[in-house]
């Protein structure tokens, strides 16, 4: 995204809001301001009022896409780069995923990154697909498929749909034989994604994992790709405008990822007042946990955000067989403390195919951002099939509701055994009117200059460059700067 020499103030002047005010008071009684919440259980000091230099702050955006993942990381103004051949400097995005379980919600990225100023995004330099599920990958098909957005760097987990009768998946390679890990639909081979090794180990075979974009060049040439991957890999090899992406690369554990790639181009981006991009997961190779999803799942390429004092972990859809995977794995060489962070992206939407360790003991987050639409947000009292995002479970891991938010609903208590009908649900729904019609979910906004942190609720179609500060947050919907640190001593209950 193209950044301004100077970025545009969060709030209007002092003087100007308090004409506006005078204003009001004339025709309608003044009224009560909201504010931000002190919450003690954050066991971190708290403040209203934070001056945060605008070129230093990091701004992490998990879009409402509806069901499904969509985040996008846009660093600090002060580490841009000098585009090759001229033209202004462009700030440096990362984005994670966009979305989109039903088809209507293949736009709501496109969208919301246009939305975002001073002219929208015409550059992502890192894109990342943490898996290739349809809530997370339908919108990056089409963002590729956008002449107006250019991709410089695709980055996956290696993992590949196979079409059954090809590449050796075959309809005799039966589940009980454990050689690989496949999708049936009835008695019906459907897709293939890897065979295992043989030594038992459940690691994945790596002639059957895309490390590059030769590999997608050569098995698209020999039409061994189906369904949504094979639209993805089209959508990518067709990118011309307004220029081709430039790299595919697989990502597993502690491989070079944006930090590593951006330092001759941003050198500040390796210092000590820089950002750190820092890959855990998936394993090299990636491993069989479960069935076809489960195994996706798994594998979700997962990072931890560092920015001085500021951490933020990224987590895809783990589960709980790949939860404990990767605590075994860090503990085991004496680094489970990475995944402790001041903010979590919650795991697979708040579902309950989670464990309880990997939230207490080993994330431990001050606040927690649920990414969930209305496919997930249902209760099992209007069917036995519907997924409670957020789990009731996890919730309380996370340290109850006021800890955790959510891009569809704003009511920070709620318990889902209360939520009996369709009705209860749809009165939860955050709406919003813009341009005359209704919209549905929130964004969430986690703001940081690596000291003090915040997250705000922001409503889709609102001003992206004059958000509501701590004193001015809608209903409470957002938290006061938080010290992204634990504060010596304690941080009492004090509310200035």
């Amino acid at each position: 995204m193209r950044v301004p020499s100077r970025a545009r103030p969060l709030a209007a002047p002092a003087a100007l809001a308090a004409a506006l005010a005078a204003l009001a008071s004339l025709s309608a009684p003044a009224p009560v301001r909201a504010t931000a919440p002190h919450y003690c259980s954050f066991d971190r000091e708290q403040r209203l009022d934070h001056d945060a230099d605008p070129d230093d702050l990091l701004r992490v955006w998990v879009a409402y896409v509806g069901q499904g993942d969509g985040v996008l990381v846009e660093l600090p103004p002060r580490l841009t780069y000098q585009p090759e051949g001229g033209g202004p400097a462009e700030r440096l995005e990362v984005l994670i995923d966009a979305g989109a379980f039903r088809d209507s919600d293949r736009v709501r990225m496109n969208d919301f990154l246009h939305q975002l100023p001073p002219d929208g995004v015409p550059v992502l330099e890192h894109v990342v697909i943490s898996h290739h599920d349809k809530d997370h990958v339908l919108g990056i098909t089409h963002l590729l498929r956008q002449p107006d957005v250019a991709i410089e760097t695709l980055y996956h987990n290696g993992l590949a749909s196979y079409l059954a009768g090809k590449g050796e998946f075959v309809a005799d390679v039966r589940p009980a034989s454990d050689a690989a890990v496949l999708d049936w639909d009835g008695g019906r081979l459907k897709r293939g994604m890897a065979f295992l090794e043989t030594d038992g180990s459940g690691d994945l075979q790596a002639e059957y994992l895309v490390d590059a974009r030769d590999s997608l060049e050569s098995d698209h040439a020999a039409r061994l790709y189906q369904g949504i991957y094979l639209d993805l890999v089209e959508a990518l090899l067709e990118k011309d405008r307004p220029r081709p992406v430039a790299e595919v690369s697989r990502l597993a554990a502690g491989a070079p990822f944006v930090t590593e790639r951006e330092r001759a181009r941003v050198p500040g981006i390796a210092g000590p007042e820089g950002v750190r991009f820092e890959l855990l997961w998936p394993p090299d190779p990636p491993r069989r946990f479960g069935d076809w999803g489960e195994t996706i799942n798994g594998n979700s390429v997962t990072f931890r955000l560092r920015y001085r004092d500021f951490e933020m972990l990224f987590t895809g859809d783990h589960n709980e067989r790949s939860e404990e995977a990767m605590l075994w794995t860090l503990e085991a060489e004496g680094r489970l403390g990475e995944l402790a962070c001041d903010v979590l992206k919650v795991p697979h939407h708040g579902s309950s195919h989670g464990i309880e360790r990997f939230f207490r003991e080993a994330a431990k987050p001050v606040v927690a951002v649920v990414s969930v639409g209305r496919k997930g947000f249902r209760s099992k009292a209007t069917g036995s099939n519907a997924w409670q995002h957020p789990s009731t479970d996890i919730i309380r891991w996370l340290g109850g509701a006021h800890r955790v938010y959510r891009t569809l609903i704003h009511e920070r208590h709620f318990d889902w055994e209360d939520l009996d009908t369709e009705a209860e649900l749809e009165e939860m729904v955050e709406t919003s009117v813009v341009d005359g019609r209704v919209v549905e979910g929130m964004h969430v906004l986690v703001e940081t200059d690596g000291t003090w942190f915040r997250v705000v609720e922001v409503p889709p179609g609102s001003d992206l460059a004059d958000l509501p500060t701590p004193r001015e947050v809608r209903r409470g919907d957002g938290t006061r700067w938080v010290r992204a640190a634990p504060t010596p001593g304690g941080a009492g209950c004090s509310t200035p």
